[in-house]
């Protein structure tokens, strides 16, 4: 039977928008191979619209089995981004693409209207390139992670992830050929017409290019890592299947070193660890940068120590539930803080002095000092300088503008 054609984009989306069901479904079963045709009847509104796919050419039926037509899933797979056959020669079309395109561009100098045209598909060929490489560097990662977890045979494991290192050459390469046709240096573009939309596009197309060479570097790395641990518990798993097999003939003594390796080791598996604390010494903690953030830590632990710790308020007095004006205790402790970074005052005393809306009590100032050192660390310099305020000892602490 001869093959029927879409003759419009219009009939060919109205056809998929009718059997969406139907599509969808074998779409998201397509690794399960095994999709029949009685299957199918139930999400078409008919029969006839099910033959009609097929004599379309978007549904094959082989004997009783149906699958979506190779066009179709292919391009299902690279709009969804689920593609799991990575090829380098979309991008080195495209590449290849883009140089013809720049040339019968130069060849064009008597006639702006082809000139446009062709700068045009210039600009088309480097969007494509992009977005290619970017799309090849997601699937890559995505097939890279689901052959390393899932696949439980080694040698087919391996022998997937060096592919997956061959490709990752074929678009390091090509990345690296449109980046030489991008660069300044060859002038590649040197005599072509200004053009401001040109000028952003070839920008960002560097850009792009950029991160996916520095993804693919990412992902090589991590590549032969995984090809490592493979070796490494490929190993292993030898040696354990010779010495089970040699423990089986009762020969594992007399023809390994086993009995001396174990006597050599003295593990106690259930023994609990013990955990060595180690004290930090006064000078450590009065006299470094660390040591204060320490005491700054410890602080803020035994506040939060202090607040779970209060007992409960008592109940709510009859008397006390009469509305009355609340003034709000609040203390913005950025405001604080951009207020003492133009003073010029050392930390200490600016939140000790400070004319605050409410009465605070000295903790709550000491409280104040140490969050604006925390949230404000790079910004302030502490002296060798420390004061002492009752049993309170702290460093000077100016903002960096004055020093």
């Amino acid at each position: 039977m001869k093959q029927k054609v879409f003759h419009s984009v219009s009939e060919l989306l109205k056809r998929l928008n009718t059997e969406r069901r139907l599509i969808s479904e074998m779409f998201y079963n397509r690794k399960k191979l095994e999709f029949h045709y009685d299957d199918a009847r139930g999400f078409v509104e008919s029969e006839k619209n099910l033959d009609l796919l097929i004599q379309y050419g978007v549904i094959r039926l082989e004997g009783d089995l149906l699958e979506l037509e190779e066009v179709y899933l292919r391009f299902l797979e690279e709009i969804l981004q689920v593609n799991e056959d990575i090829s380098n020669a979309s991008v080195e079309e495209s590449v290849s693409q883009l140089r013809d395109n720049i040339d019968y561009y130069l060849k064009e100098q008597n006639n702006p209207e082809g000139q446009h045209r062709y700068l045009r598909k210039v600009k088309r060929s480097l969007r494509t390139i992009a977005l290619m490489a970017e799309r090849n560097v997601v699937d890559l990662k995505r097939n890279v992670n689901d052959t390393y977890k899932n696949e439980r045979n080694y040698t087919i494991k391996r022998t997937k992830l060096e592919k997956y290192l061959n490709q990752i050459a074929g678009i390091s390469r090509l990345v690296k050929e449109t980046e030489n046709l991008l660069d300044d240096e060859h002038a590649t573009f040197s005599n072509f017409a200004p053009d401001e939309q040109l000028v952003y596009i070839i920008i960002d197309v560097r850009t792009q290019l950029k991160a996916a060479f520095h993804s693919l570097i990412d992902l090589e790395k991590t590549i032969r890592d995984y090809l490592h641990q493979i070796d490494a518990i490929g190993k292993l798993v030898k040696k354990t299947r010779l010495l089970k097999q040699r423990k089986d003939d009762l020969t594992w003594e007399s023809s390994t070193n086993i009995r001396n390796f174990l006597s050599g080791k003295d593990h106690v598996w259930l023994e609990p660890r013990t955990n060595y604390s180690i004290k930090p010494s006064l000078t450590w903690l009065s006299n470094t940068d660390d040591g204060l953030l320490a005491l700054i830590e410890a602080q803020q632990q035994l506040s939060r120590r202090l607040r779970l710790s209060r007992e409960p308020d008592p109940s709510i007095k009859p008397e006390e539930m009469q509305p009355e004006p609340v003034i709000e205790d609040f203390v913005n402790v950025d405001a604080l803080a951009i207020s003492f970074m133009a003073s010029g005052q050392d930390l200490f005393n600016f939140v000790l002095n400070y004319r605050y809306s409410t009465p605070q009590s000295l903790d709550q100032k000491v409280e104040y000092y140490t969050e604006i050192i925390q949230n404000n660390f790079n910004g302030l310099t502490f002296m060798d300088e420390w004061h002492q305020l009752g049993d309170i000892s702290y460093p000077l602490v100016y903002p960096k503008s004055r020093i």
